[in-house]
């Protein structure tokens, strides 16, 4: 699901569907504030509109406005929107495995039942979903096309597969037109097929939004051109497709969708007969990294073109033999819709009665009672986004699900700085991530509240990065942790509810101790923030993300004092959710950790297939310390020497980010 435009953009996009003109508006009901004059600043993005616009025009196309923000935002129950998460999962998965498709066959029958298709958003899921499997188990034909086309123009009504225009898809339309393209090459015309995603491509690059809205899309499309290429025996085009799909996958580490464009980069410059041996060295890390994923068609299928394309495979070292299963507890906690939601105020009070809570205990240390109870009560107008990110996360509730739209420009910008900051700090490029950190202070005023709290850890992980392991770090640490929990008690972590930012910077204060030789302390504090997360993360999505770091913590300092088998409990516990949700840089970590603990457990072969999965995968996604690290433990501990011909290495690239 594509979820890069801001309510501006929507809104000119829906307009001009309906073939209306601004100076028309008017006549729609949208009061007095909304004059021609400001439908243009807020097409233009020049300011942002008022509910009463975009409820006055959605009400005219019959599309609910809670729809209109957020397609999390359902009236249906919850085992629908699970079963949807469990769907995407197995097609992921589906290709080249049976058993796969047909469980994901059964669900997707099973999903018809619960969805209310008076819901166009609902209907287009429900298509998009059976095109795809019906495309991985060859049974498309051209009733898939015309269903496919049916669920365009529920919400793009002049939709013409020959001349529409990309440059604006909502909902699920570009998921739809990826499936349209694939199921144009199955059945035989891959020019058209590839000239379908060019149009969506040139549409996503001329947006005016940040990249990394962008890229976890453009990386799909971009795949999935390469593959249709490459079917179509386009070999030079599939070269050139295949680079783009890379730079924008390796953009995107917590998705497997750079596992597949690595696989797809080397039957590209095999099949144009440009680098046979890089080709190989890409094949073996695509093999790893759907081995980490538990991707086993895909995984197989990179082993057979090896031996198909060089004659001889390479050395998998025992990684075939671990055991495969697929997850059947995708949801633990109730995770789902929100019903009958038309605006963040009530959404936040919706969750908070489920959870059990009094406002104080969500709004404690983030804003006052009367900013709160505003909230509740009287929509968003003047509340910022810092805020309502807090909010969300105290609430277990993962923010990314709920917030996409509801930033202005100027806190789309800021946030997008604030991704660039943490990923110049985690490539330890020093002089760029201070570059990011000025222009973060020049925009804003970070004296007090959130923003502080943001800027003393910034500051804080700086110095932790330089090595500055002294007292002024501890009392950064210090600072920051009480500007949202004054009485903070380091002994009563468990009974806080978390938001992100806190459980980072807690986190970080179990690390001090832990470099202060007091582990049995720090890992007590990893402990109680675990018990805090598992018992009031509520979105599984924002466990995948925050909870695993802790687990893997747990798991690392654990192994340290030789607790093998409880750091093997930990680190297990990761995996499942971090493969769950494709989180491919985290299951590289929990790979590395998996196999310094199983070689202490003495179970060799389980320990040598991990620590081969975190190596050629790993040149994917960690740090060229790290991977020395790894090659001189394996060298020590195993007796084995991994390959050195990789080919493409991705830490190397990383200053391009």
């Amino acid at each position: 699901m594509q979820k890069s435009y801001l309510p501006g953009e929507l809104i000119k996009e829906i307009r001009k569907r309906k073939g209306l003109r601004q100076s028309q508006l008017q006549d729609l009901g949208y009061g007095d504030s909304d004059s021609q004059v400001t439908l243009s600043r807020i097409e233009n993005l020049r300011q942002d509109p008022s509910k009463g616009t975009i409820e006055g025009l959605l009400s005219k196309i019959e599309l609910p406005y809670e729809q209109f923000f957020c397609p999390y935002m359902e009236d249906q129950p919850t085992e629908s929107f699970v079963l949807r998460h469990q769907i995407a999962y197995l097609l992921d998965r589906a290709d080249g495995d049976g058993k796969i498709q047909a469980m994901a066959r059964e669900m997707i029958e099973e999903l018809k039942g619960k969805l209310s298709f008076d819901s166009l958003i609902n209907k287009q899921l429900w298509i998009s979903l059976k095109a795809r499997l019906d495309i991985l188990e060859g049974t498309a034909d051209e009733e898939t096309l015309r269903m496919i086309a049916e669920g365009l123009r529920l919400t793009y009504p002049e939709f013409d597969e020959q001349s529409f225009d990309g440059e604006v898809l909502i909902f699920y339309e570009c998921d739809l037109l990826l499936e349209l393209a694939r199921c144009r090459a199955v059945l035989g015309d891959c020019r058209r097929a590839a000239a379908i995603l060019d149009h969506v491509l040139d549409g996503y690059e001329k947006l005016s939004v940040s990249e990394q809205l962008k890229d976890p899309m453009l990386s799909r499309v971009r795949n999935a051109l390469t593959g249709i290429l490459l079917s179509g025996g386009d070999f030079d085009a599939a070269l050139d497709a295949s680079e783009k799909a890379l730079n924008a996958s390796k953009k995107e580490t917590d998705q497997s969708q750079l596992a597949l464009s690595v696989y797809l980069r080397a039957q590209a410059l095999f099949s144009s007969n440009k680098d046979p041996e890089k080709s190989k060295a890409l094949l073996r890390q695509a093999y790893f990294a759907f081995s980490l994923l538990r991707m086993e068609g895909m995984q197989k299928q990179s082993l057979k073109d090896a031996m198909d394309f060089f004659g001889e495979g390479f050395d998998t070292h025992y990684v075939e033999n671990l055991p495969f299963e697929l997850p059947t507890d995708f949801y633990n906690l109730e995770y789902g819709s929100s019903l009958h939601v038309d605006d963040l105020g009530k959404l936040l009070k919706q969750f908070r009665i489920s959870a059990g809570l009094k406002p104080v205990d969500v709004y404690k240390g983030i804003c006052s009672r009367s900013f709160y109870s505003r909230l509740e009560n009287g929509g968003r107008k003047g509340i910022s986004y810092f805020i309502l990110e807090a909010l969300f996360e105290r609430l277990g509730r993962d923010p990314d699900l709920y917030l996409s739209y509801f930033s202005s420009l100027a806190e789309f910008k800021e946030d997008r700085l604030r991704q660039l900051y943490k990923t110049q700090s985690y490539i330890c490029n020093a002089e760029k991530a201070e570059a990011a950190l000025k222009e973060l202070t020049a925009m804003a005023d970070h004296s007090e509240g959130l923003r502080l709290q943001w800027l003393l850890f910034a500051k804080a992980i700086m110095k932790y990065e330089k090595g500055e392991f002294d007292d002024e770090l501890a009392n950064m640490l210090s600072d920051a942790i009480r500007v949202t929990i004054p009485d903070f008690c380091e002994d009563r972590i468990q009974s806080y509810r978390l938001t992100r930012l806190e459980s980072n910077i807690i986190n970080a204060i179990a690390f001090v101790h832990i470099l202060a030789d007091r582990q049995e302390h720090g890992v007590g504090i990893f402990k109680q923030i675990r018990e805090s997360m598992r018992s009031s993360y509520a979105d599984e999505s924002i466990k995948a993300k925050y909870y695993s770091t802790i687990v893997l913590n747990l798991a690392v300092d654990l192994d340290d004092m030789k607790q093998y088998e409880e750091a093997l409990g930990y680190a297990d516990e990761c995996e499942r959710i971090s493969r769950r949700y494709g989180v491919f840089h985290r299951l590289n970590d929990i790979a590395h950790v998996k196999a310094e603990i199983l070689i202490n457990l003495g179970r060799r072969d389980e320990a040598i297939a991990y620590a081969a999965m975190a190596y050629y995968s790993g040149h994917l996604t960690v740090r060229e310390n790290e991977l020395a690290q790894l090659d001189a433990f394996v060298r020590e501990n195993m007796g084995i020497t991994f390959s050195r011909d990789l080919g493409f290495v991705f830490h190397k690239e990383k200053e391009d980010i």
